[in-house]
């Protein structure tokens, strides 16, 4: 089985019944990682700083569901299944999210929204991202993955990131179109998808229209009064199926 993941992808809920050194926080992934999961051994790729880490088994699935339900029913879980001692993975835990801490490859505090505009290398890596995860798990689990790093509730619309949007609408648009790759709406709607919502903390919203005669489907991305990724006269020609907020 593989999988990957967005960059700042994760946030876990906090557990107050539990004392435990970096159990009660939550916890995401760092600035530029993305996870790639394969065979159950995950692969952390520093996309900033060109490095790959490896995880065994253990600690592959401590991070895994630390990542989705919270660092201490990890600890719960793992000592569950594995018939082990709670005190004794929360030890490997403690160990494991120092180690994942120095190399700057997860965080447990809440980022501030960064708004800069990704630049062209970011760009194609999440295409390349978004390309394969779309190939490997299909449209329903890419979705969930990189669902992950979506903070609580994004910020209200504000008419004074409009120009930053647009620019990144163009931005992706040509980055598309010059990646060696193909790629489709699927991939152009995932990645503004996720650095609006993910990234920025804006209300993005990806959209998924159908046209019954002759059948065709497409997906594109609106946050606030704006459309993402596709020309709004285009978009008005499909009737809207499915949208993931």
């Amino acid at each position: 089985m593989r999988s990957v993941l967005p960059t700042d992808s994760g946030v876990g809920s906090a557990d107050p019944q539990v004392s435990g050194p970096g159990e009660g926080v939550p916890l995401r992934l760092g600035p530029d990682v993305a996870l790639v999961m394969q065979d159950d051994l995950a692969r952390l790729l520093d996309l900033n700083r060109g490095r790959f880490f490896a995880l065994n088994a253990s600690g592959s699935r401590l991070l895994v569901l630390a990542l989705q339900s919270g660092p201490a029913e990890a600890v719960r879980r793992v000592a569950r299944d594995c018939d082990m001692a709670e005190e004794d993975v929360r030890a490997d835990w403690t160990k494991l999210l120092g180690t994942l801490r120095r190399r700057r490859l997860v965080a447990t505090e809440v980022p501030a929204a960064r708004r800069g505009l990704p630049g062209r290398l970011r760009l194609g890596l999440l295409f390349t991202l978004a390309w394969i995860s779309l190939r490997l798990l299909g449209w329903a689990r890419t979705l969930r993955l990189w669902r992950l790093g979506r903070t609580p509730a994004p910020e209200p619309w504000q008419g004074g990131v409009a120009p930053l949007v647009q620019r990144l609408d163009q931005a992706i648009l040509v980055s598309a179109a010059t990646h060696p790759l193909s790629l489709q709406c699927k991939e152009r709607a995932v990645v503004a998808w996720h650095i609006l919502r993910n990234r920025w903390n804006l209300p993005a919203v990806l959209v998924i229209g159908v046209m019954p005669f002759p059948f065709e489907a497409h997906a594109w991305v609106e946050c606030g009064p704006m459309t993402v990724t596709e020309e709004r006269a285009r978009c008005e020609t499909f009737q809207r199926a499915i949208q993931y907020h």
